[in-house]
């Protein structure tokens, strides 16, 4: 049995003495983030957890309605069908269901896991909630860029990090592949959503439309099948955001590499990987992604008029 982290330590002893006045932020990714979010709100809900350790007994009807998925105080904030962010009407109706009394008389849990979704909008409309939880509820959030929530949310809530997931095995839960690893921002857990994108195909169009060539020509010349990828076909503005940010963190990994990337001058690789960087800040300001593309070629056509290194080839591949 794997070994009890401080995560779970500190949220099994706040079940043991009673107290979870304060929301719970939980940063880092993976299974275990999850894991430890679930098993904290099932031990609130548990019927015997009165004197106990701190943990669901997982036996009795509480915990068998929880682990079914219909325990009627256990709710769950997530995206609607067919969107992937989260917003004010869905937190106004958490915000309706746990003003109500308690079903079981145990108090409520929330669990609002991958927070990044919530919009501006609802992460303000949740405030009140998280700074006054009604009585006897236990919220808890998750985040792998606790960044992308605003200050306001962030202080609002006790946070806890987990340790990050060991590279050689998210590599394996990629498949291998370290560049749908990079994709799934080096989250396990993202890996399917990052297969189902066709994140592991579109690598090969980013490196292609990234590639290091003469900055003379056309900048924009080989990005359009990047660009179509990220369009994708017909979906929303912010399905077309998360597949640019899946590329940038591919063209992040790869910079880092090696790869047709080393040949670059320090100061060229230095320039794109700073192209880089400003572009996933575009991405967050909720910019055009068809125009951070563009932005981000002309960027790093212009860093690549830096010679290449001492000794390598100068003629650039194309």
């Amino acid at each position: 049995m794997p070994a009890e982290s401080t995560v779970q330590r500190v949220l099994r002893s706040a079940v043991a003495a009673g107290r979870w006045d304060r929301p719970f932020l939980l940063v880092g990714m993976g299974e275990a983030r999850d894991a430890a979010a679930v098993s904290f709100l099932q031990a609130i809900l548990c019927e015997e957890r009165e004197g106990g350790d701190g943990t669901a007994c997982g036996s009795c009807g509480s915990c068998a309605r929880f682990r079914r998925g219909i325990h009627p105080d256990f709710h769950r904030l997530v995206p609607e069908k067919g969107r992937v962010t989260i917003g004010v009407e869905a937190v106004e109706a958490l915000q309706s269901a746990l003003s109500l009394r308690s079903m079981e008389g145990r108090g409520a849990a929330a669990l609002v896991p991958d927070a990044e979704a919530l919009t501006p909008q609802a992460q303000n409309a949740l405030l009140k909630t998280l700074e006054e939880p009604p009585p006897r509820t236990a919220l808890v959030l998750t985040a792998a860029a606790p960044r992308a929530l605003l200050p306001t949310v962030r202080s609002r809530c006790v946070a806890l990090r987990l340790p990050p997931v060991p590279r050689a095995e998210m590599i394996a839960a990629a498949g291998g592949s370290a560049a749908l690893a990079a994709a799934a921002g080096w989250d396990p857990v993202r890996v399917p959503a990052a297969v189902e994108e066709g994140a592991g195909e579109a690598d090969a169009l980013f490196s292609r439309a990234f590639a290091p060539r003469a900055p003379s020509g056309d900048p924009l010349e080989g990005l359009e099948p990047a660009a179509a990828w990220v369009k994708g076909k017909g979906g929303t503005l912010e399905e077309q955001r998360e597949r640019l940010r899946m590329g940038l963190r591919m063209l992040l990994a790869a910079h880092g590499g090696g790869g047709p990337y080393a040949a670059l001058a320090r100061a060229a690789l230095r320039r794109r990987l700073a192209a880089l960087g400003e572009a996933r800040e575009r991405v967050e300001r909720n910019v055009d992604p068809a125009g951070i593309l563009e932005a981000l070629a002309v960027a790093m056509r212009a860093g690549d008029a830096v010679p290449l290194k001492s000794g390598a080839s100068s003629r650039r591949s194309m």
